[in-house]
């Protein structure tokens, strides 16, 4: 038995006032209702696997598709967002009730990151941004706001950091087309080394360019014959012959991840995230629009006049006809994904999906007169795009060697 005080009672309210016995309150102890949505249970959505887990960046392209895995593995999740709470409030259903928590945070804010990840054990950082802002420069996003957060992720004891880098990150990237193009991957390889330097056990991803459900490459080149049924040629550097290309497949990536995370040799390594295929970018676009349809008539160099064009029109307009093809994504856009030999998603027991297998799936919705009902057979199949062979890789970049040393020179 215990008394109650007046307070005590009213705090509790009418309907919960317990029974009185000779002027003293019977109150039976009950374990809080909230200690269950901590226990572990068996795995699996509707039950905790005694995670918690910050993803920063978790509204993007990478980011919705980790929310769901970790969701589906029963990860108590947080989402730090910025701006309108609404456009993260589709991630909720991710998982069970109860398991996705929101927080707003500035990337410029300490305390609002160190509120996001001090009850977390995991923190993903895959926050993006290709191109600077009016309030964030690419050394704010991928190098300040990277360092911060490795930085506080060790201050508050956190297990596990991954960070997500570049494949073709570089102190000195090639300079193909413009100047803009080299700051991405400039501050994407600073950004690493800042990661590492404050968290040296962090894990590491270097992504090539990834497909997917609503990605930037498939739909980049849907995007721009998009309606372009008369002649059109597609504006690709050397017209693509020179450009390879080893896409991976988002959710391939996911995979890798998680599967990272339940290995503890897995913390201060690098993994390179790379397709089970090398193309040549020229025969990637063929193989795109025969998917969709659409007539492509061939291939021409980027003029003066169309990057004069490109660097009159602000990528961050939403209603721009080059944001997804813009001065800062065109280096990054054809230059070559080369391995160094590093740890791959293959050694974390990941099995990757080839593009033309996805690809199709992508593109149906967007094939050319998709409302007619055509006749079966009446269409050809679309073949696998040939892969680029050995010689030709070794010839590429040798090509790609000699003229780097070229320009060095000079």
């Amino acid at each position: 038995m215990a008394a109650m005080t007046v307070g005590q009672v009213a705090l509790l309210g009418r309907l919960h006032i317990p029974r009185a016995v000779g002027g003293v309150y019977l109150v039976q102890h009950r374990d809080s209702s909230q200690l269950a949505n901590i226990r572990r249970g068996r795995g699996g959505r509707s039950s905790f696997s005694g995670h918690v887990v910050t993803v920063f960046g978790a509204t993007g392209f990478i980011g919705t598709k980790l929310i769901n895995r970790l969701g589906k593995n029963g990860s108590k999740i947080v989402i730090p967002y910025r701006g309108e709470a609404y456009r993260a409030q589709h991630l909720k259903v991710a998982s069970d009730l109860g398991q996705t928590q929101f927080m707003p945070f500035d990337l410029k804010d300490e305390d609002s990151i160190r509120r996001a990840l001090q009850y977390s054990d995991t923190v993903i950082n895959v926050i993006h941004k290709d191109y600077p802002t009016k309030r964030f420069s690419l050394e704010d996003v991928h190098i300040t706001g990277a360092r911060n957060i490795a930085r506080l992720c060790r201050e508050e004891g956190v297990t596990n950091l991954v960070h997500f880098s570049h494949l073709m990150a570089s102190p000195d990237p090639e300079k193909l087309i413009t100047p803009e193009g080299t700051e991405f991957l400039k501050a994407k390889y600073y950004g690493e080394l800042a990661v590492r330097e404050e968290f040296p056990e962090a894990i590491v991803f270097r992504p090539a360019i990834m497909f997917g459900d609503s990605d930037r490459f498939l739909r980049k080149f849907y995007y721009i014959g998009l309606g372009k049924r008369c002649e059109y040629k597609i504006k690709l550097w050397k017209q693509g012959k020179e450009t390879i290309k080893m896409p991976v497949f988002g959710s391939d990536v996911v995979d890798g991840v998680i599967s990272a995370l339940g290995k503890p040799e897995a913390r201060g390594q690098i993994y390179e995230a790379l397709g089970p295929e090398s193309y040549f970018l020229h025969d990637l676009v063929k193989f795109f629009y025969f998917c969709m349809r659409r007539p492509l008539v061939g291939f021409e160099e980027f003029t003066e006049n169309y990057l004069m064009k490109m660097r009159y029109v602000d990528p961050r307009n939403p209603f721009s006809l080059y944001r997804l093809h813009n001065l800062y994504t065109l280096n990054q856009d054809f230059v070559n994904d080369q391995p160094t030999g590093l740890p791959t998603l293959e050694d974390l027991g990941v099995k990757l999906t080839k593009i033309p297998d996805r690809a199709r799936h992508e593109y149906k919705t967007t094939r050319c007169d998709r409302y007619y009902d055509e006749d079966l057979g009446q269409f050809a199949e679309s073949g696998d795009p040939p892969t680029a062979s050995e010689s030709e890789l070794a010839t590429v970049r040798e090509m790609e060697t000699k003229d780097h040393d070229t320009k060095l020179s000079r």
